[in-house]
């Protein structure tokens, strides 16, 4: 999920390939001890395959747990946290613990910060998900069994009762049970840098906040993608963020000098596409892996009342993810 920026001339489309994506598994009970779990979420549950030489650190696969999943209420107060290993013959301090699968480790984000045995003393409360990760680490990837014997766990009390007293009790915790196996598969798809120029416009074109005008086709590119993954997706990721209540539409980038206006990427229908979101490629073959093209449009778009002479360029990475 890194960067590889590029800029359209009046709009730069500039591609790079990424792992992201996805869903995971890790295990929450009470503090410590095996007990009957109040409840039992089952993280993937299907099969998993992933770039082998993907960069160590790369997340390679998330899902969100919310506090329902956990302890049965919108919000859940969580205390003494301890990552097992070893199908629990000792613990870890975290962040990044090992699995039952070589290449692979588990990390937990709370409220978007990795969590470990020391993130919080001695409760918290929760109203929105952790997010459990799978993360390359610095070992060759094997094929290998997310629910094998040497799983990792996090134990961790989890009750809807509001207080840390509340969590002395072995029986509230919630079991996020790893399940899945993992295939490395040797390759990428490639993702060409390229510039889309856009033609001059006229200012009297635009009739208005939210008028389109000088659109023009593209498209996205994945070259030799390799059979073998279950899933091959793409997500766009727009340098400088994001433009507040106007959905596909791209930062002013440096040099521009236009103003009221901006560049809005769409589908080749016509609907503005959402960015830092995973989209399918259907049409990937997992027995024949090849090539793929994704119709895009892209358009200048009024964003203030009045429009005034210049240049405008924007820039957005291409991000892919893999399963």
């Amino acid at each position: 999920m890194r960067k590889d920026e590029g800029s359209f001339r009046a709009q730069a489309v500039r591609p790079r390939r990424t792992i992201a994506a996805g869903a995971i598994a890790v295990l929450l009970s009470s503090a410590c001890g095996w007990a009957v779990a109040d409840n039992i979420v089952t993280a993937f549950g299907r099969d998993l395959a992933f770039p082998a030489l993907a960069a160590p650190g790369t997340v390679l696969v998330r899902e969100s747990v919310t506090p329902q999943q956990l302890c049965g209420a919108p919000t859940c107060t969580l205390a003494r946290p301890s990552f097992w290993v070893h199908g629990g013959a000792y613990t870890a301090a975290g962040p990044v613990v090992d699995v039952d699968v070589s290449g692979i480790g588990l990390q937990v984000l709370l409220n978007g910060a990795p969590l470990t045995t020391t993130t919080f003393a001695p409760a918290v409360t929760i109203s929105s998900p952790l997010e459990v990760q799978l993360v390359r680490t610095e070992a060759t990837m094997s094929q290998g069994d997310l629910a094998g014997g040497w799983r990792a766990n996090l134990n961790l009390c989890a009750t809807a009762t509001p207080g840390y007293s509340a969590c002395y009790s072995y029986q509230r915790f919630a079991s996020i049970q790893l399940a899945g196996k993992i295939k490395p598969i040797a390759g990428t798809c490639q993702t060409p840098s390229q510039t889309i120029t856009l033609p001059p416009a006229q200012k009297r074109a635009f009739t208005g906040a939210g008028s389109t005008t000088g659109e023009i086709g593209f498209e996205v590119r994945l070259l030799n993608c390799p059979p073998g993954y279950n899933r091959v997706g793409y997500a766009l990721d727009p340098a400088g963020g994001t433009v507040a209540n106007a959905p596909g539409v791209l930062p002013a980038g440096s040099g521009s000098s236009a103003g009221g206006v901006n560049i809005r990427l769409t589908d080749s229908g016509g609907t503005p596409v959402t960015f830092k979101q995973s989209v399918q490629v259907g049409a990937y073959d997992k027995g024949t892996g090849g090539s793929y093209a994704i119709p895009m449009k892209a358009a200048y778009f009024q964003t203030g009342d009045t429009v005034t002479p210049g240049t405008i360029t924007g820039a957005v990475t291409v991000l892919i993810d893999y399963q």
